[in-house]
């Protein structure tokens, strides 16, 4: 078994109540070629029983439950785990657009990026956010963690999220690598 092309990372936490919509949003994609983790921070809702569930039923989802030092902790610890080429961070109260999102990122057989993004669709931020951006653009708003995809040795190259930020550390590392001129960058 080879390992997938993309690791999914869902940091979780009391997420039962929209945990089982993001699920599906990715067990229907038409892309198949993925692992699941899903790191919880010790939930007190049924979030571990959910996934206990799903991933009694499918075998590419893994997950852990401990406690944690908030998102961008469970999101490094997810890190640690991925066996993908690529990660993909979704929020558990998040879906995919629809079920062909990953398969038109990934259908390519040569992907010769280090970081791939696009939008979102979001009712709290006003319906699609927020186009390509650049220097001077990401020192205004940000590009949501949601539309993007990373090739596993960014983390190597520019390090994790730091967790010394409550908020914002993904900001922080996306300030990193859209200004580092040697990271090959797709909107």
């Amino acid at each position: 078994m080879h390992p997938p092309l993309l690791s999914i990372i869902i940091p979780t936490y009391n997420s039962e109540k929209h945990l089982r919509t993001c699920l599906d949003s990715i067990f229907s994609q038409s892309f198949k070629d993925y692992e699941i983790i899903s790191v919880d921070g010790a939930s007190g809702d049924g979030t571990s029983e959910l996934v206990k569930q799903y991933s009694a039923l499918h075998p590419n989802m893994r997950y852990i439950s401990e406690k944690e030092n908030g998102v961008y902790d469970a999101m490094n610890k997810g890190i640690g785990l991925v066996k993908g080429e690529w990660i993909y961070f979704i929020g558990s109260d998040d879906k995919l657009y629809d079920d062909t999102v990953l398969e038109s990122i990934f259908s390519g057989s040569d992907i010769g990026y280090d970081v791939i993004y696009g939008n979102v669709d979001s009712k709290m931020l006003g319906g699609i956010y927020d186009g390509e951006f650049d220097v001077e653009k990401i020192f205004s708003r940000n590009i949501c963690h949601q539309a993007i995809f990373f090739r596993k040795s960014i983390f190597n190259r520019i390090g994790l999220f730091d967790t010394r930020f409550k908020a914002h550390a993904d900001w922080h590392h996306n300030l990193k690598w859209l200004r580092d001129g040697r990271i090959r960058k797709l909107y």
